[in-house]
Formats: C-alpha cells, structure tokens, sequence
C-alpha cells in the first residue's frame, strides 16, 4: 500500500513535469473537422457538434480562421458530426470511428442553401488517419465476434493481424490458455509490448509476455503495429494496444457461448498407425468452451457508467506419449486423474465510468482471473504425478482521469497496480525418480515446487497541446511522464533426484 501510495504522489507531481515526446500510451483519438465550400475555400465560424454512444452529452466548437476545430481526448468508438453555417445546408457525418492513438480528419463540404436543410452522408469508405506513421490494423469488438477463431488473445493475432507470426500454429483454438511467443519483422519476441488502456502489461520476468490473460470479448478494440513505433514504446516489436469496453447512456447487454468437442474432428489414425505405437487419441481436441456474459449502462444518466463482464474458457487437449507409462513395479497414485492438459480460465472484469461535466472524466478498472491447469508440462517424459499442477491469481486495477484543460489543451493520467501469482506445485510427497535407461522419464513427483510473484506499479502521464496554425501549418505537441516499480520474488522447494 505504501507503494501505491508513494506512485500516487509521483503520478501527481508528474502531470505537470511532462517532458519526453510520447502518443502511443494514450488510449484516446481525435477528430479533425475541416469545413469548406463548393470551390474548396475554407469556412471559419462553421458550428461543429458530434456525438455519440460514448459520450454523455454533444460537444461543439467552432472553427478557427482555417476552418478546422479539433475535438481531441475521445474515447474509442463511433460518432456523428453535425457541421452548420448560416446561409449553407447542415451537413451530417455518421459512422466516423474513431481508434486510439489517431485522429479521423473529415473534409465538411457545405453547399449554399437553407440552413435547415439537412444533407446526410454515411457508409462512405474508412477515415484515413494522415498524421500517423506506420501501418496499424484495428480489431474491434464487431471483428472479434463476428468471425470465427480461437477465443483467444493470440489466436486472434495469429489469423487477424499481418504480419504477426507465432511460435506454434493454433488449430481450431487448441493452443487456448498458454501464451505464445510471437516476432514480426525479424524482431524477437522480447521486443514485444502490450498495453492494456494505456497501462504497460508486460510481465518483468518474461519481457515480450503478458502478466495476465484477457477476455477478447470485452475489448473495444485492439490496435496492432509491427514497424515503425512512437518513439515512446522503446521497443521495435509487436505492439499490441488494447482497449476495453465502457458503459454508455444505453443499456447494453450481450451473452456468447461457443463449443468444440471430440465429434467435430476427424481421425486420421489407422491400424497400421496403432501397431506402429500411436495412441489412438493422440494431439485430438476433447473440448474447446468459452462462455461469457457482459453487460453495460447507465447508474446515473448523462454521470456514472458501469461495465461489467464474466467470462469462463476451458481448453482440454491430449498431449502425444502422455502420461508416460510406469513400469509395474513403481507407485503411481495418480494415474486415474486426467491424462489431457487441461486449462481452465475463470475471469470478471469491471469498469466504472464518471463524468463531472463535458471536460472531467474518471474511470476505475479491475480484472481478476484464476487459472488452472493441473497438467503443466505434459509430454512424453512425465506422468500425471512428476508433472506440475500450476494454479495462478491475476489481478490488474486502473485508475484514470481524463481532462480537456481547453479546446487545445487535453490532459490523461493513469495509476495501474497489477499482481501476479505463478506456482507451481509438487502433486505428492514421494521423491522424485528419473528413469536414465528410458529417455530419462522422471516418475512419482516433479523434482520442485517454485511459487513466484510478481508484481507491476505504475503511473503514465500524458499531456496534447494543438495550435491551430503556426508556421505556416497546424501542430500538436504532446509531452509524458511514466514511472514503473516492477517487483519479482520466487521460493522453491526441492527434492533430491535419484536413479
């Protein structure tokens, strides 16, 4: 506690001493609106509104002298632009989206005429964000749910951002529940980085891994980028950044169950296979579940918003040659407990969302997921009881305030604490005994029990100023601030190993 009260204090004194150039750690995105007449002059003093799903109520400028007002500090989503100038028609813009870390610049064309009349445009092509650099793909919440594939954060990657490759290909979501390395341009998996609203999620003892799983289903949207990083992610990897889903004005609700068992596949193991040695189930999928349940909306209209989600995902493999088999003459006592490698992730997330006025916005996160998977390190060398049994404890919290200083002014500040907690544990009391003559088969109990604990503090600061026209153009400077207390810590116990 002392801790997080201490990164509180520098969070504090870090909002004002913002210094390095940093974008990539804000989880919000802006709009640029540009309007302009028939022949292409631009229209200063032109009303602009948008609003939104997310937003608790329409915000409105007016255009400066170039005819262009910029809404920055918006969160993820979609959003309808509303232009009007006296003696020219109202023009309507609807389905702009808009991703973090860009700015949607729309041209406004305004034709003379009443100004009640009306003039609507919508599913024209995707904004294209021209003051970006590098090539980023969005996955958002439409994509995740409505293509098939694995649940799963990394086969979701795998299938749905080029250039992305992984360690071991997922097969219809087998691979659900065990991180997998992943490189992109030649880069290796250590260089990686994922952000999790805003907040650094990379595990301190396994650089380029994550500290904890995700629930695909309650992101907004997940922006990946292999090449050509902000100068303030550090690294040259994967970059993976991830939005989760907030409350809003409506009521939201929605419920997902998908299933694959052991009759939606093939066998391709014949007689002559099984004489030859090979199981008869070998590498087959017994069940591939994920269930979730969210919902999201009002607690108080237009001020406080809520989201919540549960989620359960079971992925039950078999493994080729496991369990080992035992000679007859040595004990094992749990050889009638499974023999799949079994993963079973229990998961709840929440997010409160207040909003004090049209320019104050604070949002509380917490996740917390229990993972089980009782067959760590099953292979052809170990029998259910030399294995290990891990059973692990993610929690991540977030605090976040979010303030438009002014129309040019827009501040973003983050306090995040998460804990990890990764044993893995001896199954018996018997010692340990590894079989030299037969590939050295360890039988009867694994030789440790290893309980590590990790843990990440961290406060992120994040300041845009915009000008409007300097120079002979428009800019934006951005400034940031981030501190990081990463804590590791392990004990094991160990037993002596005999032949």
């Amino acid at each position: 506690m002392r801790e997080v009260i201490r990164s509180a204090a520098t969070l504090l004194g870090a909002i004002w001493l913002t210094a390095a150039a940093a974008s990539a750690q804000i989880q919000t995105g802006s709009i640029s609106v540009k309007a302009v007449d028939d022949q292409g002059a631009v229209m200063p003093g032109a009303t602009v509104t948008i609003t939104s799903a997310v937003l608790p109520r329409a915000l409105e400028g007016t255009t400066d002298a170039s005819g262009v007002f910029l809404f920055p500090g918006l969160t993820p989503g979609t959003y309808t632009i509303k232009v009007a100038l006296q003696g020219f028609q109202t023009l309507v813009r609807e389905d702009v989206v808009v991703r973090q870390g860009q700015t949607a610049n729309i041209d406004a064309p305004l034709k003379v005429g009443a100004l009640t009349e009306v003039v609507t445009v919508k599913g024209e092509s995707p904004v294209v964000d021209t003051k970006s650099v590098g090539a980023r793909t969005n996955i958002d919440s439409v994509l995740l749910e409505s293509t098939p594939g694995g649940k799963d954060i990394w086969n979701i990657l795998e299938y749905k951002a080029p250039g992305v490759v992984v360690e071991s290909p997922d097969v219809g979501g087998n691979q659900g529940g065990l991180q997998r390395s992943m490189s992109a341009r030649g880069t290796p998996n250590a260089q990686n980085t994922q952000l999790l609203n805003g907040v650094n999620v990379n595990d301190p003892a396994a650089q380029g891994f994550s500290m904890n799983y995700y629930i695909p289903s309650a992101f907004e949207n997940i922006q990946v980028s292999t090449g050509a990083q902000d100068i303030s992610v550090g690294t040259g990897g994967v970059f993976i950044n991830m939005v989760t889903k907030s409350g809003t004005n409506r009521f939201t609700g929605q419920g997902l169950q998908t299933y694959q068992g052991k009759r939606t596949q093939s066998k391709n193991i014949d007689r002559d296979l099984l004489l030859a040695g090979f199981r008869p189930d070998a590498n087959s999928t017994e069940l591939i579940s994920n269930s979730n349940f969210q919902a999201g909306g009002p607690l108080l209209q237009n001020r406080l918003f809520y989201f919540g989600s549960v989620n359960y995902q079971a992925t039950h493999v078999k493994v080729p040659g496991f369990p080992a088999v035992a000679p007859s003459y040595i004990a094992t006592p749990l050889r009638t407990s499974s023999d799949q490698d079994t993963t079973d992730i229990l998961a709840g997330e929440g997010k409160l969302t207040y909003q004090l006025g049209s320019a104050n916005r604070f949002e509380g996160y917490l996740s917390k997921q229990r993972y089980d998977k009782p067959n760590r390190g099953a292979g052809t060398t170990v029998t259910q009881e030399s294995n290990s049994k891990e059973l692990d404890t993610f929690v991540v919290t977030q605090l976040t305030y979010n303030r438009v200083l002014t129309d040019r002014m827009f501040l973003d500040a983050k306090v995040s604490y998460n804990n990890t907690n990764f044993p893995l544990y001896q199954k018996t009391d018997l010692q340990p005994l590894t079989d030299s003559a037969n590939n050295n088969t360890l039988y009867r109990n694994r030789q440790s029990t290893q309980i590590m604990f990790r843990r990440r503090v961290q406060t992120v600061a994040n300041w845009q100023y915009y000008v409007p026209q300097f120079a002979g153009g428009r800019h934006e400077f951005k400034g940031a601030s981030t501190t990081v207390t990463p804590r590791k810590m392990s004990m094991s116990r160990a037993w002596t190993t005999s032949t």
